[in-house]
């Protein structure tokens, strides 16, 4: 690792989903405005304000569409300028990724990890799917590239009602999201080495599966989302369960959490945005600082570094 760390503090990363405002509506009504770079120019610029005055690294995960608008481009190099990572996050946000074929599953991933390695000039170590979810073609193709993790998996049996939940939000809308796999309910919870069932690499080339960090035992998610829908209290209880099972945090936030009250009906269905500007903007520092108080916050290529020499 590049720097040395607290031993008496557990490890944590914090990662940012970049759902761009077409990607959110596209939840709730069958195509969007792709066009839309709110997320962009008004969420990121105050998530960077805010990472950068508690000193805390990050990692944005981003969807290779966006990258095709120079406005979300420059955004996406001044990620990196100011010393975060980028990883991939599929090309085009598809609800019906899980359902794709393996060879459009394949091209939704090598399509946006060119165009965001082209636009950042950055290597991309990592991936998160849309909707949670990850399978043996999606991980043989994540090797091939030479990514260093995966971390897709949500591991809570909740998923499902979190689908009905988007369902009811949008009117009764059906977009073919799905989320997760029920056999990844009860998965571990610990970052933990994933191979193909048919591909039996050298150790060296197993990609690390981060899991999104879910409360201990009873498996209740408590990312952002779930904070601003619950209170404070959800992510002070996780956080201590966490720390008590002496497992990492791997918090996500998302970028609509940092994105002022918007005046689009159909992204102001997102449950995030039923929370004013005001208060998302305090529930995030807060969660922010708690973290980097209480746990020893690194980037995701360190993390990945510190946990493939602890378990080999």
């Amino acid at each position: 690792m590049n720097r040395e760390l607290d031993k008496k503090r557990p490890l944590a990363v914090v990662h940012i989903d970049v759902d761009s405002s077409w990607a959110i509506s596209e939840h709730f009504i069958p195509s969007a405005d792709r066009s839309d770079c709110s997320m962009y120019t008004q969420a990121i610029p105050r998530f960077l304000a805010m990472l950068d005055k508690h000193q805390v690294p990050a990692t944005f995960f981003c969807i290779g569409e966006d990258a095709r608008r120079s406005e979300q481009a420059h955004i996406m190099r001044e990620i990196v300028t100011q010393g975060h990572e980028i990883a991939n996050h599929t090309m085009n946000h598809r609800n019906n990724f899980s359902q794709l074929s393996s060879l459009d599953k394949r091209d939704e991933i090598i399509e946006s990890d060119t165009i965001l390695k082209d636009v950042t000039q950055a290597e991309i170590f990592g991936f998160r799917s849309s909707g949670y979810y990850v399978d043996d073609s999606i991980i043989e193709v994540l090797q091939e590239l030479g990514y260093l993790y995966d971390s897709s998996k949500l591991p809570t049996p909740a998923l499902p009602f979190m689908a009905m939940a988007l369902y009811i939000l949008s009117g009764g809308f059906r977009s073919r999201k799905r989320l997760g796999r029920l056999k990844d309910s009860w998965s571990n919870q610990y970052p933990h080495f994933v191979t193909p069932n048919h591909i039996h690499p050298n150790i060296e080339s197993k990609l690390l599966e981060i899991p999104v960090s879910v409360m201990p035992i009873i498996r209740f998610p408590f990312h952002s989302t779930m904070v601003f829908l619950f209170g404070r209290w959800l992510f002070a209880l996780g956080a201590q369960l966490i720390r008590g099972f002496r497992l990492p945090l791997v918090y996500l936030f998302h970028s609509v959490d940092l994105l002022p009250d918007t005046n689009n009906t159909t992204v102001k269905k997102h449950p995030t945005l039923k929370v004013d500007f005001t208060k998302r903007y305090q529930i995030v520092e807060y969660v922010m600082k708690h973290i980097q108080h209480n746990f020893d916050i690194v980037k995701t290529h360190s993390f990945v570094d510190y946990y493939k020499r602890t378990l080999l």
